[in-house]
């Protein structure tokens, strides 16, 4: 499990919470097989991947958070700034870029409530309660969640309890 090996590093939350993104990037053509690949190696290890590769495959993303950083006056590496910039900015920038709103709406943040748990091959589904609304979310990043916790999610996968 990613969470359970990787030390809290910027890399490691940066990784996972733009895990489900490099999927996405990669069948819409803005990474390489080789990237998607390489990425999906340091996942598979349990390792953070290196920050060269980080900012390859997650192009938006770095600079984002990056500018994020200076305008607060931190290092830009910084796991918990990295967290910050996923649930309290990442929803404004997303918000600026072109695409569908479903499709945007699909890339933005969220934190909610597990309201109840499924199973699906041996993998939990968490019932989230977000803004009102209950939205089915993988637990295959994070299959330790209780009913009641709080979960930040991103692309419909559970990223962290909050």
């Amino acid at each position: 499990m990613l969470e359970e090996k990787m030390k809290e590093t910027g890399e490691y939350v940066l990784a996972k919470f733009a895990r489900p993104c490099a999927e996405i990037l990669y069948r819409q053509g803005e990474i390489s097989w080789e990237q998607y690949r390489e990425m999906q190696k340091y996942y598979n290890k349990k390792i953070a991947p290196p920050r060269e590769l980080l900012t390859a495959v997650f192009k938006n993303a770095v600079p984002e958070i990056q500018e994020f950083a200076e305008r607060i006056k931190a290092d830009p590496w910084n796991p918990e700034l990295i967290r910050n910039f996923f649930i309290n900015e990442h929803n404004k920038k997303v918000e600026t870029r072109k695409g569908m709103p479903a499709q945007k709406e699909l890339c933005k943040v969220h934190i909610g409530r597990v309201k109840s748990i499924e199973n699906n091959n041996g993998f939990p589904v968490y019932i989230v309660l977000i803004a009102g609304m209950e939205k089915k979310i993988s637990g295959i990043y994070l299959p330790n969640a209780k009913k009641n916790d709080y979960l930040i999610t991103h692309i419909n996968f559970a990223i962290e309890k909050q």
